[in-house]
């Protein structure tokens, strides 16, 4: 387990992991940035697995937190990091990963999509399929992505 030492920095205590892990810094589970970005979402979102792992067998953050404009949760940003070429080997162990601590399988962002929303229109189809035999709701639209289409891309 890794020691946490607090650090003295202004605003939320900051916490530098000692022995394990030196290289992180780790605010603590009430820290938000403006938009409610939680380190939780930033790992997911440059789908950093060691980072995220330390993360959540911490168990202070909030797996389902979503941010203040987009309403997305940490799963949403794993899901759309394919399109990043860096992350596209990493991204369906990033999505499992989330998905085995609890992340809600069906989020609505704030134009209605879903993580499958996502993982169909950027043709991730390891991710697609795991959203899928997690339960994912296959029948829902969303403002900009009709139904349809996601039945007719996750077939495919």
């Amino acid at each position: 387990m890794a020691h946490l030492q607090e650090t003295e920095a202004p605003g939320p205590k900051k916490m530098k992991l000692s022995q394990d892990h030196p290289e992180y810094e780790v605010v603590d589970s009430e820290y938000r940035q403006e938009d409610n970005w939680t380190p939780l979402h930033e790992a997911a979102d440059r789908v950093d697995i060691p980072k995220l792992k330390y993360l959540l067998n911490l168990g202070k953050f909030d797996v389902n937190a979503v941010t203040k404009e987009t309403n997305m949760t940490a799963l949403h940003f794993a899901v759309q990091a394919w399109h990043t070429p860096d992350n596209r080997g990493r991204q369906p162990e990033a999505v499992k990963l989330l998905l085995e601590n609890g992340a809600a399988v069906d989020p609505h962002d704030y134009v209605g999509k879903t993580p499958l929303h996502m993982s169909v229109q950027t043709d991730s189809l390891d991710v697609t399929r795991m959203l899928i035999e997690r339960g994912a709701n296959v029948n829902v639209g969303s403002q900009i992505a009709s139904r349809d289409i996601v039945l007719l891309r996750a077939e495919v």
